[in-house]
């Protein structure tokens, strides 16, 4: 990763976000994730604010909020809610969501069993058709990307149902 540039220091960001949220004045601030695009503060196990880098990261993080509002409607499992603040400088705000992430090295562990479960609860929102996703039962989606396990083939063919799997 990019080493953070001079103005976007802890003790920078943690300016910025009290300027933007003096409810957070006392909060405990820690960066979460420092991306080439942006950088992740966590606020005191609650909340995660997000600062882009640069014009791509402001892009980004713009269609993220986007995405993840359809996203949300579509799956039946928590999704941040990503509020968008334009002052003192562009950031996002969302309310944390208890868990782990699932870093590569976790990926590695899942059961096929499991990876298939997963894949069953993301499946509606990668289905490259509108309508409803095939073995998913009535979600009517508009696609978001164009899904490489669904081929015009099989989407023609018959569903199975998909169970998600503990």
């Amino acid at each position: 990763m990019p080493d953070l540039p001079p103005d976007m220091t802890l003790a920078r960001l943690t300016q910025w976000a009290i300027e933007a949220h003096p409810e957070l004045e006392g909060a405990r601030f820690s960066i979460l994730a420092d991306g080439w695009d942006s950088v992740a503060l966590d606020v005191d196990d609650r909340w995660i604010l997000k600062f882009p880098r640069h014009q791509l990261g402001v892009e980004g993080l713009r269609r993220e909020a986007a995405v993840l509002d359809v996203v949300r409607g579509a799956v039946e499992m928590p999704v941040a809610a990503i509020a968008l603040f334009e002052a003192p400088v562009l950031h996002s705000m969302h309310a944390k969501i208890p868990g782990v992430s699932l870093l590569p090295a976790l990926y590695a562990t899942l059961t096929h069993r499991r990876g298939r479960g997963i894949g069953a609860v993301l499946r509606p929102v990668a289905c490259h058709r509108p309508g409803p996703c095939p073995g998913f039962g009535h979600r009517r989606l508009r696609p978001l990307a164009r899904c490489r396990h669904h081929s015009p083939e099989r989407l023609a063919s018959p569903a199975r149902p998909h169970q998600v799997m503990g």
